[in-house]
């Protein structure tokens, strides 16, 4: 256990990080899952809404994944 006051603090922002970066994590596989799924769709039936879809999934995945890169989730 901890005995300075530094090293409680550095405990909890050490765990606090980890719940955060679990949470893109996940959630990034998530978005990238419905990806593969929506390009499954689009390969089946090529289409004006199977295309919107798929870039509505890509446009949520590229944005998540970019703002993890920019909080250094993923280092």
């Amino acid at each position: 256990m901890a005995n300075t006051n530094s090293a409680k603090k550095r405990i909890q922002i050490a765990e606090r990080n980890r719940l955060e970066n679990k949470n893109y994590k996940s959630t990034v596989r998530t978005l990238m899952k419905r990806c593969f799924v929506a390009c499954g769709i689009f390969e089946k039936e090529p289409g004006d809404e199977s295309k919107a879809d798929l870039q509505k999934t890509f446009n949520l995945a590229f944005s998540k994944i970019d703002k993890a890169v920019k909080k250094r989730c993923f280092a």
